[in-house]
């Protein structure tokens, strides 16, 4: 476990101690939001990104610049990102339920 993961569960049982119940865990998962939020954006979707842009290789220099010009690349970057942060909340969540 890193560092920062070992801060954010000691912090998230410190929390449970001082204040118990819901509030615990749902500033527990604020914090779980945040953190994925940053690995995320900062380790998962520049490596993902370039894994699409690879296979989007084949598309004619024309359609990719209109693609671009649409906004569609932002839609796409939104896309990648909500469901990776989702599937990796959800397996950070399940592995702190333990």
């Amino acid at each position: 476990m890193s560092a920062a993961g070992g801060l954010l569960s000691g912090l998230s049982k410190m929390l449970a101690n001082l204040f118990g119940g819901s509030v615990a865990k749902w500033f527990a998962k604020a914090l779980v939001g945040v953190g994925l939020g940053y690995v995320v954006n900062s380790y998962a979707m520049p490596n993902l990104m370039a894994f699409v842009k690879a296979q989007t290789s084949g598309m004619g220099t024309f359609v990719f610049q209109c693609f671009g010009a649409v906004g569609g690349d932002v839609v796409i970057t939104m896309i990648i990102s909500a469901t990776v942060a989702s599937v990796t909340g959800n397996a950070v969540l399940k592995a702190l339920k333990k």
